[in-house]
Parts: C-alpha cells; structure tokens; sequence
C-alpha cells in the first residue's frame, strides 16, 4: 500500500475532510480486481468517502501526469465495483467520472483537431 500522499493531495484531503456532506473519509484504498481467478492489477485510490449517499472512489491529480493505462483502471473497477462512483478530480475540480464500466460525466473539453474522414 502507498503511505505517502503529494502535497496536492494533503490539502485535498483537508477539503474533504471540512466538507459537511462527506462522511467516512478513508485515504488509500486499495482494489484488486480479480478476472478469471487472476488478480489483474492493484490500484490504490486516493480517498473514498461517502457524499450525498454515493460511495464516491477519488483520484486526485494535482498536475497533469497521469499513468498511460490509468483511465482503462478506472474503467475496470468501475465495471467491476457498480455500486461505487469512480471520480477523477483535477485542481481544477471535478474532470470525469465513472459507474459500472462507463463514463458518466465528463468535464467539456476544449475542442481537438477536427477527424479528417
């Protein structure tokens, strides 16, 4: 398990913890998805918590670096924990979420390089 936390995350943590709406606020939380009686990976989420009545599993990036297979581990545990809301959150606030395998709300992006065919 990862014990140390980025500085980023500490004063998240603060947030979190100073929000009336959350309650039961854990710090890394770790899954390990199991396919097929194989443990496909290991992932250690940031912080869980209830909100609202949603259990809500959060990542939190204070900078822009993020894991190539990153978002495909999100998905995963999200198709194999749906009762659990998988959030990114960015300093910016709240980028993409995910529930039962599927991105449910996602922050707009800026518009890309337009697709030539």
């Amino acid at each position: 398990m990862r014990t140390k936390s980025s500085g980023a995350e500490d004063d998240r943590y603060l947030v979190l913890k100073s929000d009336k709406n959350i309650t039961c606020l854990k710090r890394q939380l770790l899954f390990k998805p199991i396919i097929n009686n194989v443990e496909v990976f290991e992932y250690t989420a940031d912080f869980a918590y209830v909100e609202n009545g949603n259990k809500i599993i959060e990542e939190y990036k204070g900078h822009e670096f993020q894991r190539h297979d990153f978002r495909l581990r999100m998905r995963i545990c999200s198709a194999m924990y749906p009762d659990l809301i998988f959030r990114i959150v960015k300093a910016k606030g709240v980028d993409t979420q995910y529930k039962a395998g599927k991105v449910f709300s996602r922050k707009p992006r800026k518009p890309g390089r337009p697709k030539l065919c």
